[in-house]
């Protein structure tokens, strides 16, 4: 079994992260991604829940929208240097992965960013897709006391902190 360890989002370097050679996948190619050979699992800082849950599930949208709290946008800027690396990385080895070289303005055009740029004077969101399959949550959820509630117990507007498994790049031919 591999050594799991949950980084703290702050603590963690992107210096350490390892992509693998990209590997097909059905219609696509993904790259894992690893911090010093374990699977990257980060814990967030307290967030305000903006989805309201069960609409989430009435939807059949997986995607749950945060917003920073007290005007602090590190963790926000951790997901805009990831994607930069991500950008950077994928650029430096587009002639291993790929068999020619990539311009990186094109990478760059093809890359869906983890998040939007920040507008002046709006709050700052970020949107996550929760693990579905079959219409289920895929993730266990906890309250302060680490006991296991049900997703149904999240409001609007609740504070939560996530704990986010970062898989690797998936490569599709126009993303």
């Amino acid at each position: 079994m591999a050594l799991q360890k949950v980084f703290n989002f702050d603590e963690i370097n992107l210096k350490h992260f390892t992509y693998e050679v990209p590997q097909k996948k059905g219609q696509s190619y993904f790259s894992n991604l690893s911090c010093k050979n374990m699977p990257i699992h980060i814990i967030s800082p307290k967030l305000r829940c903006l989805s309201c849950i069960k609409d989430i599930i009435k939807s059949k949208s997986s995607m749950l929208e945060v917003e920073m709290m007290n005007n602090d946008y590190s963790f926000y800027d951790f997901f805009t240097n990831l994607d930069l690396k991500n950008i950077q990385t994928t650029f430096n080895n587009s002639k291993q992965w790929f068999d020619k070289e990539i311009p990186i303005e094109l990478i760059e055009d093809m890359y869906k960013r983890t998040n939007k740029p920040i507008k002046k004077d709006e709050a700052h969101k970020m949107s996550f897709k929760l693990p579905f399959y079959k219409e289920q949550l895929q993730c266990p959820i906890y309250n302060q006391n680490n006991d296991l509630i049900n997703i149904d117990n999240i409001e609007e507007n609740a504070e939560i902190i996530l704990c986010i498994h970062i898989k690797g790049l998936k490569i599709l031919r126009s993303t």
